[in-house]
């Protein structure tokens, strides 16, 4: 599992990894990171798992990062791994510092990911409530922070890459 503080132990990734019956998985994820972080890290010392799931970029966007860079470092990242599933940037739009232009490059970044990449989960399809202008997590599976998913935000984004990249059997 590949990522930021989203996917930090425990999160959605530990469930993920129950689900697909793995004892253990490598996390190479730190809370803070931008996708220029991952690729750094994944460029020394390239993956060599078999199922790789990376969720980056909320980093990238709250520091002002263009979309373009991000795109470019989730090309290269995808390049380090074979048939990795990538996650969409979570909506973010009741977090304390977002705005209408992070709010854009954030989804210029989904949009990209969506037309570019074969394997990947729509995170605000399944954890965001629709806002004309910022979509915001839903309150559910909202951490308090606006950012951050809770447990049953986890247990909600690991069933859904579960059932998009692995099989069809739903989380109990």
């Amino acid at each position: 599992m590949f990522g930021d503080s989203l996917t930090t132990s425990p999160s959605y990734a530990s469930l993920l990894a129950w689900r697909l019956n793995v004892a253990t998985f490598t996390e190479v994820a730190t809370g803070g990171w931008t996708s220029t972080n991952l690729l750094t890290a994944v460029q020394a010392t390239p993956p060599t798992v078999g199922h790789s799931v990376v969720l980056i970029g909320a980093n990238d966007v709250l520091n002002g990062v263009a979309a373009a860079t991000i795109e470019a470092n989730l090309t290269a990242i995808a390049a380090t791994m074979d048939d990795p599933h990538f996650v969409c940037i979570l909506p973010c739009g009741n977090h304390a510092s977002w705005s209408a232009g992070k709010e854009a490059v954030r989804v210029a970044v989904n949009t990209w990911i969506k037309a570019n990449l074969p394997l990947y989960t729509d995170a605000e399809a399944i954890l965001g409530d629709s806002h004309p202008t910022q979509p915001v997590l839903r309150a559910q599976y909202d951490s308090g922070d606006g950012l951050h998913i809770n447990g049953s935000g986890d247990l909600v984004l690991a069933e859904a890459i579960f059932n998009q990249g692995y099989g069809s059997v739903a989380l109990a």
